[in-house]
């Protein structure tokens, strides 16, 4: 369902191929992107995961969710480096958020960048 969701939206902007259907604001292909990621991640599908987040990233690079979720993907398929990489990418996008940097500095702990994680949190 989901991917047929999102084939239609790159063809006509709606949901569905049926006629007359209301043509969707860009923003739900995002979301839509977003969300179908998520699933494959919980599905352990992490190729599908990664391919459908990076679709997001190119569709809009500057939303935070984004890279936290690329990182989320990375973290459960096993390569804590890469997920300490991206949260840190979503960290750089909004340095004052300090929920990003906790998140960040908790990542960068797990992959034994110690004195990153205190300058971070500082």
């Amino acid at each position: 369902m989901l991917t047929k969701m999102i084939t239609s939206m790159k063809a006509n902007m709606t949901l569905s191929d049926k006629a007359g259907e209301e043509e969707q604001d860009p923003t739900v292909y995002l979301w839509l992107l977003y969300f179908t990621a998520q699933h494959f991640m919980y599905v352990n599908d992490y190729e599908k995961a990664l391919y459908h987040i990076n679709e997001a990233i190119g569709h809009t690079p500057t939303v935070i969710e984004l890279y936290c979720l690329k990182s989320q993907i990375y973290k459960k398929a096993g390569d804590q480096i890469l997920a300490s990489d991206y949260y840190e990418e979503a960290r750089k996008l909004d340095q004052a958020d300090r929920y990003l940097n906790a998140k960040s500095s908790r990542y960068l702990i797990r992959v034994d960048n110690i004195s990153k994680a205190e300058a971070t949190m500082s």
